[in-house]
Formats: structure tokens, sequence, C-alpha cells
């Protein structure tokens, strides 16, 4: 679904595309807690959270492709694969801290938090950074 939604949408509205991906992770992960009272909205919020996860993840390599300098996205794409990595295995460290600080109910928020924080980054800081390095059209 992510895939598919990219492929319509990115092209048109590129920024907001990305900015709707991270939110849309973060929005996913906040209400996981509470779709856990019904399994139907459980597996809703699942798989719109995947769908956003995918878009995120083929909108960045599309910006990492078309920002890398010329010669350079093979190295550029293994960076991004090994930053991607660490934050999984970042994420994996974090959520064992806050289950076994908090408990498992409170690891959507605490990731939900981190996401909008990361979106936050994304927004305001890595957009006007692709603007600014953008070329201006004649």
């Amino acid at each position: 679904i992510g895939s598919a939604v990219f492929s319509r949408v990115y092209d048109k509205a590129r920024f907001m595309f990305l900015r709707a991906a991270v939110f849309g992770v973060a929005a996913m992960m906040a209400v996981l807690l509470s779709s856990g009272l019904n399994a139907a909205a459980t597996i809703a919020v699942c798989c719109v959270w995947g769908a956003c996860y995918t878009a995120y993840n083929v909108a960045f390599q599309a910006e990492v492709i078309s920002n890398a300098p010329e010669g350079t996205t093979m190295v550029a794409m293994s960076a991004y694969s090994g930053i991607f990595n660490i934050g999984i295995g970042a994420g994996t460290w974090v959520g064992g801290m806050v289950v076994a600080g908090g408990g498992i109910a409170d690891v959507g928020l605490v990731g939900a938090a981190i996401v909008v924080a990361a979106g936050l980054v994304c927004a305001f800081q890595l957009v006007r950074a692709i603007k600014r390095e953008e070329p201006k059209p004649l």
C-alpha cells in the first residue's frame, strides 16, 4: 500500500509526502495502545502503520538517490542502509529499556515521541536543506 501511494503521490507533492509518512508512523504508534481493546482496530492500525513505514522507506531511499552526488549513489545507499539498521538496533534497545522501566504498554508512546522529534527535524531541517540544494528553474 505504501509503495502504491508513493508511486502516485510522491512526484506531485514530494515534501508533503515525506512529512506525512513520518508523522503517519508517529500517529499509528501513538494510537496503538488505545486500539488494543478491539482486534479489528489493532489490525487496521498495524496496516496503516506498515503502509506509512513502507512509504517512509521508499521516499527516503528516493531522496538519498536523487540528492547523492553523481557516481556515489551506491555508497550513499549503503550508508543509508547502515543508518537504517542502526535505527532498528537502537529502537530495540530503547524498547527494551521502556519495557524494563515502565511496561510494554508504554513502548508505542515512547516510540511515537521519538518519531515526532524526528519528524520535526525532517519537516524543519531536512526539507529546507533539500530545497536549498535544488537547482532553481530558469
